[in-house]
C-alpha cells in the first residue's frame, strides 16, 4: 500500500516535470519565432538600405559622367576634338560658350589638382621658401593682388616681427619687392644680391654641382628681372663653364636651356671616359682639377698636359716638363 502511494506520487511529480518542460519548449519555440522574425525583418531592410545606397551611388557616378562630359564640350566645342570651328563668328561663339560654361564646371575641376600646402618662414633659408612660394603661386594661379595678404598668414616668429616692422615703416608692397628685401634680411652675405652673384657664377667642381648652383640662382634673377629671355640665360651658362667644356659645346648649335644643360655634362662624361681609358695620370690631373678648379696643383707641376681634338675626340696628350 505504501509502496503504492509513493509511485503515485512519483508519477504526479513527474507529469509536473513534463508539463513544465513542455511550458519551457513552447516558450523557446515561440522566442526563436520572434528572433527569426526579427532579424528577417533587420536583413529586408539592410538589403533595402543597400539598394538604395547603391542607386545613389549609380546617380552619382552619373552626374559626374554628365560634369565631365560638359566639361569636354567646354574645352573642344560642340564640333569634336579633331573639328576646329571655321569662321570669325564660330571662333567668338566656341571662347564665349567657353567662357560661360567655365564657372560651372570649376569645382568638377579642380578635383584634379592634388593637396598642397603653403610653406611657412620663420627666417629660415629664404631662397628655398621662396622657391616653393614661387611654385604654390603657379600651381593654384594666385593673382598678385592676393600674394602678400596669404604670405603674411604663414610669416611665423622673427620672421612675422620682421614684416609687422617692415610694413609700418615702409608700407604695404608686392611680392617681388618683399623677396629682395626678405633676402637682405634673412639672407647671408653671398645672398643680398642674387643678380650679382648670378653673373658672377662659375664652375669649379662637376658639371651637375653648377647646374643646380645656376638653377637656383635663375629663380632668383626671374623674379628680380622677369622680362630677361631665355637666350641671356644660355650665355650665362656657357659663360661660367670650365674652358675646356665650354669650346667644345660652343661647337654645338644650342636652342635650348635643356640642350645647354644637357651638352656639357656628356663632354665631360667623354673626358672622364677617355682619361680613365688612356692614361692613369690624365684621371689623376682630371681628378685634381675637379677639386681646385681650372688650376694645377705643385704635386703635378711636373706634368704638363693640353686638349687636342682630332674627328670629335678630345686626346689628352702628356709629356713630363724640360728639366
Amino acid at each position: 500500500m505504501a509502496e503504492g502511494t509513493r509511485f503515485k506520487g512519483l508519477e504526479e511529480q513527474l507529469k509536473r516535470q513534463e508539463i513544465r518542460t513542455q511550458g519551457i519548449m513552447d516558450n523557446w519555440t515561440a522566442t526563436e519565432k520572434q528572433l527569426r522574425d526579427v532579424m528577417a525583418a533587420d536583413r529586408q531592410h539592410l538589403e533595402e538600405k543597400i539598394e538604395s545606397s547603391n542607386n545613389e551611388l549609380k546617380n552619382l557616378i552619373a552626374a559626374l559622367s554628365n560634369q565631365f562630359g560638359a566639361a569636354m564640350r567646354t574645352v573642344h566645342g560642340d564640333r569634336g576634338i579633331l573639328q576646329t570651328p571655321t569662321g570669325h563668328s564660330d571662333r567668338q561663339n566656341h571662347l564665349g560658350r567657353t567662357e560661360e560654361n567655365f564657372g560651372e564646371n570649376r569645382q568638377f575641376l579642380q578635383l584634379a589638382i592634388p593637396r598642397m600646402e603653403f610653406p611657412v618662414f620663420d627666417g629660415g633659408n629664404p631662397r628655398e621658401w621662396i622657391r616653393k612660394s614661387q611654385k604654390y603661386f603657379h600651381t593654384f594661379h594666385i593673382p598678385d593682388s592676393q600674394k602678400m595678404d596669404m604670405v603674411e598668414i604663414f610669416l611665423e616668429g622673427k620672421a612675422d616681427i620682421w614684416y609687422q616692422g617692415f610694413k609700418i615703416s615702409r608700407g604695404v608692397t608686392n611680392w617681388e619687392n618683399f623677396t629682395v628685401e626678405l633676402i637682405k634680411r634673412f639672407g647671408n652675405v653671398k645672398q643680398l644680391d642674387p643678380v650679382e652673384e648670378f653673373s658672377k657664377l662659375q664652375q669649379t667642381s662637376t658639371v651637375k654641382t653648377y647646374q643646380e648652383k645656376f638653377e637656383e640662382l635663375m629663380v632668383e634673377v626671374a623674379i628680380v628681372v622677369p622680362s630677361l629671355p631665355e637666350s641671356f640665360y644660355i650665355s650665362c651658362f656657357l659663360s661660367g663653364l670650365n674652358d675646356e667644356i665650354r669650346s667644345m659645346v660652343k661647337m654645338h648649335d644650342i636652342g635650348s636651356l635643356s640642350e645647354v644643360f644637357k651638352k656639357p655634362k656628356l663632354q665631360e662624361s667623354a673626358n672622364e671616359a677617355y682619361a680613365n681609358k688612356y692614361s692613369p695620370v690624365a684621371k689623376l690631373l682630371l681628378s685634381h682639377q675637379r677639386a681646385v678648379g681650372e688650376g694645377i696643383s705643385k704635386a703635378v707641376e711636373p706634368l704638363l698636359y693640353r686638349v687636342t681634338q682630332i674627328g670629335n675626340w678630345n686626346h689628352l696628350l702628356l709629356r713630363k716638363s724640360p728639366q
